[in-house]
């Protein structure tokens, strides 16, 4: 009887085995390493959002299970998954801030889709912190974080009505409006990429593109001209001059202004502490100024202040005693058509007023960014300015912290 091959020779058979074994040996001493990197470099986890009601009702849908919930200020920062649908109406306003510190300013009569929402699952990974959102109506306001290297940012806009996409540079403020007929983006800080209609435009400071469904992005156009130099603090305090105004109750201490963060991402803050309390405290005003004696355009359409700020921290509440110490305000000197000079100023403040006035003051939550955007001030300037002859950004009142990232005061 004929012996099967591999019993018929057992040399042969066992130096297979040994050398199949030493095969399979050496791929898992390549794979396993392999595969354990691939894993830290590449490997993702979702990271929740955070939505912050700022005015009115705020809907929030989760299609995965169905369940719909409404949120109002009151209400603390609910953090939000993938796939998550916000839904504002014409009196609400909120925030949506993110992992790597970019956040979304959403104005009424918004639909957002939070699409993805990923970072890195190990310190060694090198996949981008990853934000996807999809808008089928309304208006964002973006601002995108600087992030370190070698991850990077992939923050991508979908432009569901229209066709397109819009992909964000870290490090910039951006816009976004959508309507059923069209749209418009555009770019204050930072650089874009719009696709659509098998045309791809870059959007650079200033620029803007509107977009028709269906249709490819129109060149860029510039969208406004900013009055103000260095208004992102890139070039330090170039062109802003620092003071500190006592007040009428007496020389004490003074607070400082100083540069925070690196590189490109710079903000000035705004900081006083030693000032006392109580009926006690001592009022300082510190602040930056920039003399722009600019006239405007004529004709002009529109005249807009936006602003990328912090309020940390106050010890005198509210506006003190006559809703004038913010620990921020914004206020612009101008002269109007017939030569008279005016001034327009809005203040910003956190935390309990405890009874102090706020006047026409904003509550801004402590510790986070918050973007703001006036309306066209042609519509409340009575009578209209002629020229801007300067802005000032400081912090009043007693200890305060404060800061500004960037500020622009557009015309068109």
């Amino acid at each position: 009887m004929q012996q099967p091959v591999l019993r018929a020779h057992p040399e042969r058979t066992a130096w297979v085995v040994v050398w199949i074994a030493f095969a399979i040996f050496c791929m898992l001493v390549v794979a396993v390493p392999l595969s354990v990197r691939y894993v830290l470099r590449y490997s993702t986890k979702v990271q929740p959002a955070m939505l912050q009601v700022l005015e009115g009702t705020v809907r929030v849908t989760n299609p995965a299970t169905g369940r719909l919930d409404a949120y109002t200020r009151d209400h603390e920062p609910v953090a939000l998954g993938e796939g998550i649908i916000i839904q504002l109406d014409e009196k609400a306003s909120a925030d949506v801030r993110f992992a790597d510190g970019s956040y979304v300013h959403i104005l009424p009569d918004s639909d957002l889709t939070l699409e993805r929402l990923r970072v890195p699952r190990f310190s060694t990974g090198v996949t981008p912190k990853t934000v996807w959102l999809r808008i089928s109506k309304g208006k964002l306001r973006l601002v995108t974080s600087k992030v370190v290297k070698p991850s990077g940012l992939d923050f991508t806009v979908h432009l569901q009505e229209l066709g397109a996409t819009m992909a964000l540079k870290e490090d910039g403020l951006y816009g976004v409006e959508v309507a059923p007929e069209g749209g418009e983006v555009w770019t204050q800080l930072g650089s874009a990429v719009v696709t659509g209609g098998g045309r791809t435009v870059r959007l650079l400071a200033m620029d803007q593109t509107t977009l028709t469904p269906g249709q490819p992005p129109t060149p860029p156009i510039a969208r406004a001209k900013n009055l103000l130099t260095n208004a992102d603090f890139s070039h330090g305090l170039e062109g802003w001059t620092y003071y500190n105004d006592q007040g009428g109750d007496g020389p004490s201490v003074d607070g400082t202004v100083t540069l925070v963060g690196e590189g490109s991402s710079k903000a000035v803050r705004f900081f006083r502490t030693g000032a006392g309390s109580g009926d006690r405290g001592n009022h300082c005003e510190t602040g930056i100024k920039q003399e722009v004696d600019k006239d405007l355009p004529d004709p002009i359409s529109s005249l807009t202040i936006k602003a990328n700020l912090k309020v940390v921290s106050q010890s005198l509440p509210g506006g003190g005693r006559d809703a004038s110490e913010y620990p921020l305000t914004i206020r612009i000197r101008y002269r109007d058509q017939f030569g008279s000079e005016n001034e327009w100023t809005q203040g910003f403040y956190t935390g309990d007023p405890r009874g102090y006035p706020t006047g026409s003051g904003i509550q801004v939550l402590a510790g986070s960014e918050h973007y703001f955007e006036t309306g066209n001030l042609l519509d409340v300037l009575q009578p209209r300015p002629a020229r801007i002859v300067w802005i000032k950004v400081y912090a009043s009142g007693w200890d305060y912290e404060s800061e500004l990232s960037s500020i622009s005061l557009e015309v068109q």
